[in-house]
């Protein structure tokens, strides 16, 4: 027996024939049935799903979606209990060059979760201004990852949630994802420095040619 592949190419999608055509033809008259492919036996089992469906929750969680652009942003937020101000610190990437830094001393938020939401924010805000539509961003706050990633509701952080969501409409390509704090060095040591500063104040740096900015800011499908 084989495959009638021309009459099965009038009926199915071409992308899906060598599909169909590689499968096995039984030689017993078997009757045709379903396979679950995330079992050896091809047997749907319920620990199988549940399994499938933690992976998927932990990949969404992380953000480990949708990171194929080529701006990486890295956030941070230098908050303490004792201190009345926090210091906010972003930088921008292309592979490990820095395009953009930013620096900010603002008033102290509630909490260090609401400080790391708000240096979020506002690294969007700089960035989407700028014309970079395409950007990766990285947080070492796993807890502001999972939130942002989550569809769960979170009252408390329903400001900043809202600005986000709202900002993420204007890229192109946006994700978020938990980075560990050794390889969040640059904007650690920028939020650092801020909050050290005597006096609240705002420093955007472009770190390369003006033609780089523009040409993200032209093409915007970088």
């Amino acid at each position: 027996k084989e495959w009638k592949v021309d009459l099965i190419s009038e009926v199915i999608d071409a992308e899906d024939v060598p599909k169909i055509i590689s499968l096995q033809i039984s030689k017993t008259n078997r009757s045709d049935g379903y396979s679950w492919n995330h079992t050896s036996s091809g047997c749907y089992t319920m620990k199988s799903d549940y399994a499938i469906a933690i992976h998927e929750e932990t990949q969404q969680a992380h953000g480990t979606f949708a990171a194929t652009g080529r701006w990486r942003c890295q956030v941070d937020a230098s908050w303490t209990e004792q201190d009345t101000e926090t210091g906010l610190g972003f930088t921008l990437l292309e592979e490990n060059t820095e395009i953009v830094v930013g620096q900010r001393k603002v008033r102290r938020s509630n909490s260090p979760l609401h400080a790391e939401a708000e240096c979020l924010v506002w690294a969007m805000e700089e960035l989407s201004g700028r014309g970079f539509k395409h950007v990766n961003f990285e947080s070492d706050c796993q807890q502001l990852v999972q939130i942002v990633t989550s569809p769960k509701a979170w009252p408390a952080l329903a400001p900043e949630l809202d600005d986000i969501q709202l900002l993420r409409s204007s890229f192109s390509l946006f994700s978020l994802c938990f980075i560990s704090r050794s390889l969040n060095f640059r904007a650690d040591s920028l939020a650092k420095e801020a909050r050290s500063r005597d006096s609240p104040f705002l420093l955007v740096d472009v770190k390369v040619p003006q033609q780089l900015a523009l040409e993200a800011r032209v093409l915007g499908s970088i």
